[in-house]
């Protein structure tokens, strides 16, 4: 979870505001969803403009209050099987059946390794971006494991078909908090992409601009956010 908090001179406003309870949570909410939206767009704007998880991740950021005053997003998102690149992306099995327990024990997997188990897996999986050189690795390490698997997975009377697409029955989650990490400090070979530092530092312009006061105002003489 990446997650902000609201601290401004609307803090100490409110403060010093005696007897109205009620206009002071509603102007706070209020100052919390203006200035979380703007700074989303900060970060979105700061993130390239490409396709593939880059896209999923600008997508995939929408902020939410979390208690009072403070405010954030979801470090993880729902994916389709079908969103996700082969070349950039591994996967962790997670609980599920018994093929979901053969798999996860070679965990990470790439898209291209996976298993063409007919009926498909039931199973609950994470995703991560990967390097290039992340993925040829993984690649290359379940490319030498697949006749041992092939034998666990008969085991539980389930057959393989190399024909067969890879199917997984359960959800698939995105780590973004993983991503962002790796894109805001240049980890794992991904190229530096500063956007939250960048974003948290216009907070204070933010909080203190004419949209914020507005909200503010309405909702100190209406008592409602």
């Amino acid at each position: 979870m990446i997650s902000i908090r609201i601290n401004s001179n609307i803090d100490e406003v409110m403060k010093s505001l005696d007897g109205l309870p009620e206009r002071m949570a509603a102007a706070t909410a209020s100052a919390g969803v203006v200035i979380s939206n703007q700074l989303a767009e900060e970060v979105k704007a700061k993130i390239p403009n490409q396709r593939g998880w880059l896209e999923l991740y600008r997508n995939s950021i929408q902020f939410m209050e979390l208690n009072p005053g403070a405010w954030g997003i979801h470090g993880q998102a729902d994916v389709q099987f079908t969103q996700l690149e082969a070349e950039s992306t591994l996967l962790w099995f997670q609980q599920g059946d018994d093929v979901a327990a053969i798999l996860a024990q070679y965990n990470p997997w790439t898209i291209d390794t996976l298993p063409g188990v007919i009926g498909g897996v039931r199973a609950d999986c994470l995703v991560r971006p990967a390097s290039q050189s992340e993925v040829t690795h993984h690649r290359e390490r379940l490319g030498g494991l697949q006749k041992t698997i092939k034998a666990l997975l008969q085991r539980v009377n389930k057959r393989v078909d190399g024909a067969e697409f890879p199917k997984i029955n359960g959800r698939i989650v995105a780590d973004l908090d993983f991503l962002s990490r790796r894109l805001e400090h240049g980890l794992g070979d991904f190229d530096r992409v500063p956007h939250w530092e960048p974003a948290a530092a216009r907070l204070d312009p933010i909080s203190q601009s004419a949209a914020v006061k507005r909200v503010v105002d309405k909702a100190l003489k209406d008592g409602q956010s």
